[in-house]
C-alpha cells in the first residue's frame, strides 16, 4: 500500500515550476481543440503543463456570473503585465555602477 496524494489547480504557475525541484511532483494537463468558437475537451491526457489557460473560457461555459469573470479578466491581465515586465526587467544588461 502506497499513500497517493493528489492535487488539480489551475493558473498556479509556482506550481508548475515545483515538479523541476521535487522529484515527486509531476504536471498533467488535458488537450482541448480550439478550432472552433468553443472549447471542447479531448479528455487525452499528456504529461507536462498545458501551454495556454483556459480558465476563464471554462467559467463562461459554466456560466458562472459575469461580474466574476469580468474581475477574473481583469487579474488575469494585471498578472500578464506583471510578468511581462519582469521578464523584460531580467533581459535588460546589468548598468555600471555610477562614478563617484
Amino acid at each position: 500500500y502506497q499513500r497517493r496524494v493528489h492535487g488539480f489547480a489551475t493558473h498556479f504557475h509556482e506550481m508548475t515550476r515545483m515538479s523541476a525541484t521535487h522529484p515527486n511532483i509531476g504536471n498533467l494537463h488535458v488537450t482541448v481543440d480550439t478550432s472552433q468558437e468553443d472549447l471542447v475537451m479531448l479528455y487525452s491526457v499528456h504529461a507536462g503543463p498545458s501551454s495556454r489557460s483556459f480558465g476563464i473560457r471554462v467559467a463562461e461555459l459554466a456560466r458562472f456570473p459575469a461580474p466574476v469573470i469580468e474581475r477574473a479578466k481583469r487579474k488575469a491581465a494585471e498578472l500578464e503585465g506583471a510578468t511581462a515586465a519582469a521578464v523584460a526587467a531580467q533581459r535588460q544588461p546589468p548598468q555600471p555602477p555610477a562614478p563617484a
